[in-house]
Protein backbone atom coordinates (compact mmCIF):
# COMPACT_ATOMS: atom_id res chain seq x y z
CA UNK A 1 0.00 0.00 0.00
CA UNK A 2 1.58 2.73 -1.52
CA UNK A 3 -0.48 5.91 -0.71
CA UNK A 4 -2.99 6.79 2.25
CA UNK A 5 -5.61 6.61 0.05
CA UNK A 6 -4.57 2.50 -0.26
CA UNK A 7 -4.50 2.40 3.24
CA UNK A 8 -7.46 3.92 4.00
CA UNK A 9 -9.40 1.89 1.84
CA UNK A 10 -7.92 -1.20 3.41
CA UNK A 11 -8.32 -0.04 6.97
CA UNK A 12 -11.84 0.59 6.16
CA UNK A 13 -12.69 -2.66 4.56
CA UNK A 14 -10.66 -4.66 7.13
CA UNK A 15 -12.42 -2.76 9.75
CA UNK A 16 -15.72 -4.37 7.80
CA UNK A 17 -16.87 -0.49 7.19
CA UNK A 18 -18.63 0.27 3.63
CA UNK A 19 -17.94 3.64 3.16
CA UNK A 20 -21.58 4.75 4.00
CA UNK A 21 -20.99 3.37 7.57
CA UNK A 22 -17.54 5.22 7.48
CA UNK A 23 -19.54 7.88 6.93
CA UNK A 24 -22.52 8.34 9.09
CA UNK A 25 -19.47 7.21 11.80
CA UNK A 26 -17.09 10.45 11.26
CA UNK A 27 -20.26 12.78 10.12
CA UNK A 28 -19.22 13.64 6.91
CA UNK A 29 -20.82 12.22 3.24
CA UNK A 30 -20.41 9.37 1.23
CA UNK A 31 -18.52 11.39 -0.98
CA UNK A 32 -16.11 12.28 0.92
CA UNK A 33 -15.12 9.04 1.95
CA UNK A 34 -15.14 8.11 -1.90
CA UNK A 35 -12.85 11.00 -2.81
CA UNK A 36 -10.48 9.91 -0.21
CA UNK A 37 -10.37 6.56 -1.29
CA UNK A 38 -10.31 7.73 -5.62
CA UNK A 39 -7.29 10.14 -4.13
CA UNK A 40 -9.23 12.97 -5.70
CA UNK A 41 -9.39 14.64 -1.81
CA UNK A 42 -6.95 14.86 0.80
CA UNK A 43 -8.59 15.27 3.96
CA UNK A 44 -7.89 17.77 6.70
CA UNK A 45 -5.57 16.59 9.60
CA UNK A 46 -8.44 16.47 12.12
CA UNK A 47 -10.49 14.46 9.84
CA UNK A 48 -7.50 11.90 9.29
CA UNK A 49 -7.18 11.37 13.09
CA UNK A 50 -11.04 11.15 13.59
CA UNK A 51 -10.62 8.37 11.11
CA UNK A 52 -7.75 6.94 12.74
CA UNK A 53 -9.41 6.44 15.96
CA UNK A 54 -13.01 5.36 14.28
CA UNK A 55 -10.37 2.49 11.88
CA UNK A 56 -8.53 2.09 15.09
CA UNK A 57 -5.06 2.60 13.13
CA UNK A 58 -1.97 4.32 13.75
CA UNK A 59 -2.10 7.59 12.71
CA UNK A 60 1.43 7.48 11.53
CA UNK A 61 0.95 4.38 9.39
CA UNK A 62 -2.57 5.88 7.39
CA UNK A 63 -0.58 9.09 7.02
CA UNK A 64 2.60 7.68 5.38
CA UNK A 65 3.25 3.93 6.17
CA UNK A 66 5.53 4.42 8.80
CA UNK A 67 4.89 2.38 11.72
CA UNK A 68 2.40 -0.59 12.11
CA UNK A 69 -0.50 -0.69 11.10
CA UNK A 70 -2.62 -1.77 14.90
CA UNK A 71 -2.29 0.40 17.64
CA UNK A 72 -0.43 -1.02 20.70
CA UNK A 73 -2.56 -0.20 23.56
CA UNK A 74 -5.60 -1.78 25.50
CA UNK A 75 -8.59 -0.06 23.83
CA UNK A 76 -7.33 -1.37 20.49
CA UNK A 77 -6.81 -4.47 21.54
CA UNK A 78 -10.92 -4.51 23.73
CA UNK A 79 -11.93 -2.94 20.16
CA UNK A 80 -10.24 -5.68 17.89
CA UNK A 81 -11.89 -8.56 20.13
CA UNK A 82 -15.13 -6.76 19.76
CA UNK A 83 -14.77 -6.97 16.39
CA UNK A 84 -14.25 -10.99 16.18
CA UNK A 85 -16.74 -11.77 18.21
CA UNK A 86 -19.74 -9.58 16.34
CA UNK A 87 -18.05 -11.05 12.88
CA UNK A 88 -19.17 -14.57 13.72
CA UNK A 89 -22.79 -13.10 14.50
CA UNK A 90 -25.50 -12.49 11.88
CA UNK A 91 -26.43 -9.09 10.55
CA UNK A 92 -29.32 -8.70 12.79
CA UNK A 93 -27.39 -10.13 16.30
CA UNK A 94 -24.43 -7.36 15.34
CA UNK A 95 -27.53 -4.72 14.82
CA UNK A 96 -28.68 -5.59 18.11
CA UNK A 97 -25.60 -5.01 19.24
CA UNK A 98 -24.74 -1.99 17.89
CA UNK A 99 -28.00 -0.85 18.93
CA UNK A 100 -27.04 -1.68 22.08
CA UNK A 101 -24.05 0.09 22.66
CA UNK A 102 -25.45 3.43 21.25
CA UNK A 103 -27.94 2.91 24.09
CA UNK A 104 -25.55 2.74 26.44
CA UNK A 105 -23.44 5.88 25.03
CA UNK A 106 -26.70 7.61 25.37
CA UNK A 107 -27.15 6.83 29.16
CA UNK A 108 -23.56 7.19 29.87
CA UNK A 109 -23.71 10.59 28.08
CA UNK A 110 -26.92 11.70 30.32
CA UNK A 111 -25.04 11.41 33.42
Amino acid sequence: MDSLYDRFAHARKLRGFTQSELAEAAYVTRGVITNIEANRKMPQMPYLVLFAQILNVNLDWLLDGTGPMEPDNERSKILNELYKVCATLTEPQQKYILETIRIMQELLNDD
